[in-house]
Protein backbone atom coordinates (compact mmCIF):
# COMPACT_ATOMS: atom_id res chain seq x y z
CA UNK A 1 0.00 0.00 0.00
CA UNK A 2 1.89 3.14 -1.63
CA UNK A 3 1.02 5.79 1.03
CA UNK A 4 3.17 9.16 -0.67
CA UNK A 5 1.28 8.36 -3.80
CA UNK A 6 -1.97 8.94 -2.02
CA UNK A 7 -4.14 11.84 -3.86
CA UNK A 8 -2.31 11.21 -6.95
CA UNK A 9 -4.43 11.26 -9.97
CA UNK A 10 -7.34 11.26 -6.82
CA UNK A 11 -6.35 8.14 -6.15
CA UNK A 12 -6.89 7.48 -2.11
CA UNK A 13 -5.95 3.55 -2.19
CA UNK A 14 -3.09 2.53 -4.34
CA UNK A 15 -1.44 -0.88 -4.60
CA UNK A 16 0.77 -3.19 -6.38
CA UNK A 17 0.14 -6.29 -8.54
CA UNK A 18 3.15 -8.06 -10.49
CA UNK A 19 1.53 -10.06 -13.68
CA UNK A 20 5.10 -11.72 -15.01
CA UNK A 21 8.63 -12.17 -14.07
CA UNK A 22 11.85 -11.03 -15.93
CA UNK A 23 12.02 -9.43 -19.35
CA UNK A 24 12.61 -10.61 -22.93
CA UNK A 25 15.15 -8.34 -23.36
CA UNK A 26 18.60 -8.00 -22.40
CA UNK A 27 20.15 -4.85 -22.06
CA UNK A 28 23.46 -3.89 -20.65
CA UNK A 29 22.39 -2.36 -17.38
CA UNK A 30 19.60 -4.39 -16.71
CA UNK A 31 19.70 -7.04 -14.01
CA UNK A 32 16.30 -8.60 -14.40
CA UNK A 33 16.97 -11.09 -17.27
CA UNK A 34 20.21 -12.30 -14.86
CA UNK A 35 17.70 -12.29 -11.91
CA UNK A 36 14.58 -14.41 -12.98
CA UNK A 37 15.86 -16.48 -16.20
CA UNK A 38 13.60 -16.82 -18.46
CA UNK A 39 10.06 -14.63 -19.11
CA UNK A 40 7.15 -15.87 -17.83
CA UNK A 41 4.06 -14.21 -17.11
CA UNK A 42 0.64 -14.73 -15.61
CA UNK A 43 -2.69 -15.89 -17.38
CA UNK A 44 -5.71 -13.18 -17.74
CA UNK A 45 -7.90 -15.19 -15.57
CA UNK A 46 -5.27 -14.97 -12.68
CA UNK A 47 -4.60 -11.59 -12.60
CA UNK A 48 -8.23 -10.87 -12.81
CA UNK A 49 -8.36 -12.62 -9.71
CA UNK A 50 -5.91 -10.89 -8.16
CA UNK A 51 -6.94 -7.69 -8.65
CA UNK A 52 -10.44 -8.32 -7.31
CA UNK A 53 -8.79 -9.64 -4.26
CA UNK A 54 -7.51 -6.18 -4.23
CA UNK A 55 -10.60 -4.51 -4.63
CA UNK A 56 -12.70 -6.06 -2.65
CA UNK A 57 -10.44 -7.30 0.19
CA UNK A 58 -8.94 -3.18 0.24
CA UNK A 59 -11.11 -1.05 -1.66
CA UNK A 60 -8.19 0.10 -3.70
CA UNK A 61 -8.86 2.82 -6.35
CA UNK A 62 -5.77 2.51 -7.66
CA UNK A 63 -3.22 -0.10 -9.23
CA UNK A 64 0.30 0.00 -10.58
CA UNK A 65 1.51 -2.51 -12.48
CA UNK A 66 5.32 -3.21 -11.36
CA UNK A 67 6.49 -5.69 -13.60
CA UNK A 68 9.38 -4.72 -15.82
CA UNK A 69 6.72 -4.86 -19.36
CA UNK A 70 3.52 -5.60 -18.27
CA UNK A 71 2.40 -4.69 -21.54
CA UNK A 72 3.91 -8.03 -23.24
CA UNK A 73 2.89 -9.94 -24.96
CA UNK A 74 0.22 -7.68 -26.63
CA UNK A 75 -2.20 -10.31 -27.17
CA UNK A 76 -1.67 -11.16 -23.70
CA UNK A 77 -2.39 -7.09 -23.06
CA UNK A 78 -5.49 -6.54 -25.21
CA UNK A 79 -7.40 -9.13 -23.71
CA UNK A 80 -6.36 -8.59 -19.79
CA UNK A 81 -8.04 -5.12 -20.95
CA UNK A 82 -11.36 -6.71 -22.28
CA UNK A 83 -11.47 -8.01 -19.13
CA UNK A 84 -10.87 -4.92 -17.13
CA UNK A 85 -13.57 -3.52 -19.41
CA UNK A 86 -15.90 -6.78 -18.52
CA UNK A 87 -16.00 -5.63 -14.79
CA UNK A 88 -16.47 -2.31 -14.98
CA UNK A 89 -13.05 -1.78 -13.26
CA UNK A 90 -12.30 1.07 -16.58
CA UNK A 91 -14.66 3.32 -14.67
CA UNK A 92 -13.41 2.68 -10.96
CA UNK A 93 -10.04 2.07 -11.02
CA UNK A 94 -7.17 4.38 -11.99
CA UNK A 95 -4.23 2.30 -13.46
CA UNK A 96 -0.01 2.94 -13.91
CA UNK A 97 1.96 0.83 -15.77
CA UNK A 98 5.50 0.33 -16.97
CA UNK A 99 6.03 -0.06 -20.41
CA UNK A 100 8.63 -0.52 -23.38
CA UNK A 101 8.63 2.52 -26.24
CA UNK A 102 9.20 -0.17 -29.57
CA UNK A 103 6.30 -2.29 -28.04
CA UNK A 104 3.86 0.81 -27.25
CA UNK A 105 2.21 1.27 -30.58
CA UNK A 106 -0.87 3.49 -30.74
CA UNK A 107 -3.50 0.26 -30.16
CA UNK A 108 -1.41 -0.27 -27.03
CA UNK A 109 -1.50 3.60 -26.04
CA UNK A 110 -5.38 3.36 -27.01
CA UNK A 111 -6.00 0.24 -24.93
CA UNK A 112 -4.54 1.32 -21.93
CA UNK A 113 -6.37 4.61 -22.29
CA UNK A 114 -9.67 2.70 -22.67
CA UNK A 115 -8.89 1.30 -18.72
CA UNK A 116 -8.39 4.71 -17.08
CA UNK A 117 -4.41 4.10 -17.19
CA UNK A 118 -2.92 7.49 -16.00
CA UNK A 119 0.75 7.45 -16.26
CA UNK A 120 3.49 5.28 -18.09
CA UNK A 121 6.34 5.11 -17.27
CA UNK A 122 9.43 3.91 -20.03
CA UNK A 123 13.28 3.98 -19.93
CA UNK A 124 14.46 6.23 -23.21
CA UNK A 125 17.79 5.81 -21.12
CA UNK A 126 19.23 8.36 -24.02
CA UNK A 127 18.33 10.21 -27.02
CA UNK A 128 21.89 9.72 -28.93
CA UNK A 129 21.66 6.97 -31.52
CA UNK A 130 24.79 5.54 -30.52
CA UNK A 131 24.24 5.61 -26.45
CA UNK A 132 20.79 4.31 -27.14
CA UNK A 133 21.88 1.13 -29.56
CA UNK A 134 25.17 0.15 -26.78
CA UNK A 135 22.42 0.47 -23.35
CA UNK A 136 19.52 -1.49 -25.61
CA UNK A 137 21.67 -3.54 -27.22
CA UNK A 138 19.91 -2.25 -30.72
CA UNK A 139 16.09 -3.45 -29.36
CA UNK A 140 15.09 0.66 -29.21
CA UNK A 141 15.33 3.19 -31.55
CA UNK A 142 15.14 7.19 -30.67
CA UNK A 143 11.68 7.32 -32.92
CA UNK A 144 10.39 4.27 -30.77
CA UNK A 145 11.00 7.05 -27.97
CA UNK A 146 9.76 10.08 -29.84
CA UNK A 147 6.69 8.18 -31.05
CA UNK A 148 5.26 7.06 -27.45
CA UNK A 149 5.66 10.75 -26.17
CA UNK A 150 3.74 11.88 -28.61
CA UNK A 151 1.13 8.59 -28.25
CA UNK A 152 1.17 9.47 -24.75
CA UNK A 153 0.49 13.40 -24.90
CA UNK A 154 -2.21 12.48 -27.59
CA UNK A 155 -4.45 10.00 -25.47
CA UNK A 156 -3.64 12.26 -22.65
CA UNK A 157 -1.26 9.69 -20.56
CA UNK A 158 1.57 11.00 -18.54
CA UNK A 159 4.89 9.73 -19.58
CA UNK A 160 7.45 9.38 -17.40
CA UNK A 161 10.99 8.21 -18.00
CA UNK A 162 14.65 7.31 -17.03
CA UNK A 163 17.46 8.56 -18.72
CA UNK A 164 21.08 7.27 -17.93
CA UNK A 165 24.55 9.14 -18.19
CA UNK A 166 27.95 7.91 -17.45
CA UNK A 167 27.77 5.03 -19.92
CA UNK A 168 31.06 4.30 -21.49
CA UNK A 169 32.26 5.84 -24.71
CA UNK A 170 29.44 8.75 -24.18
CA UNK A 171 30.55 12.29 -25.11
CA UNK A 172 29.35 15.68 -23.95
CA UNK A 173 28.23 15.73 -27.75
CA UNK A 174 25.89 12.66 -26.58
CA UNK A 175 24.46 14.47 -23.78
CA UNK A 176 23.62 17.91 -25.31
CA UNK A 177 21.71 15.63 -27.64
CA UNK A 178 19.79 13.88 -24.76
CA UNK A 179 19.76 17.07 -23.33
CA UNK A 180 18.24 19.26 -26.42
CA UNK A 181 15.55 16.11 -27.15
CA UNK A 182 14.32 16.32 -23.38
CA UNK A 183 13.59 19.96 -24.58
CA UNK A 184 11.88 19.32 -27.45
CA UNK A 185 9.48 16.61 -26.32
CA UNK A 186 9.14 17.16 -22.61
CA UNK A 187 8.09 14.57 -20.38
CA UNK A 188 5.49 14.55 -17.06
CA UNK A 189 8.35 13.07 -15.26
CA UNK A 190 12.21 12.91 -15.58
CA UNK A 191 14.74 10.47 -14.06
CA UNK A 192 18.28 11.04 -14.11
CA UNK A 193 20.59 8.16 -13.39
CA UNK A 194 24.39 7.21 -13.29
CA UNK A 195 25.19 3.83 -15.01
CA UNK A 196 25.63 1.39 -12.29
CA UNK A 197 27.16 -2.20 -12.64
CA UNK A 198 24.74 -4.80 -11.36
CA UNK A 199 26.16 -8.39 -10.64
CA UNK A 200 24.65 -10.47 -13.52
CA UNK A 201 24.62 -7.74 -16.23
CA UNK A 202 26.86 -7.21 -19.09
CA UNK A 203 27.99 -3.86 -18.01
CA UNK A 204 29.37 -5.81 -14.83
CA UNK A 205 30.88 -7.96 -16.60
CA UNK A 206 32.51 -5.02 -18.31
CA UNK A 207 33.90 -3.76 -15.18
CA UNK A 208 35.10 -6.34 -14.08
CA UNK A 209 37.47 -6.52 -17.03
CA UNK A 210 38.51 -2.99 -16.26
CA UNK A 211 39.01 -3.37 -12.42
CA UNK A 212 36.05 -1.29 -11.54
CA UNK A 213 34.02 -4.03 -9.60
CA UNK A 214 35.50 -7.40 -8.72
CA UNK A 215 33.43 -10.46 -7.31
Amino acid sequence: YIKNQVNLYGIKRLMIITTSRGCPYHCVYCSSSAHWGSFRFHSVDYIIKEMDHLIKTYKVDGIIFWDDLFIAPKSRLLLLVEAIKKKGWDKTISFIGQARSNIADEDVIKALKSINTKRLSFGYESYSPKMLDYLKVRSVTVKHNIRTTKLCNKYKIDVTSGLIVGSPGETTKDLKITYNQMKKHPLDITNIYILTAYPGTKIWEYSKKINLVSD
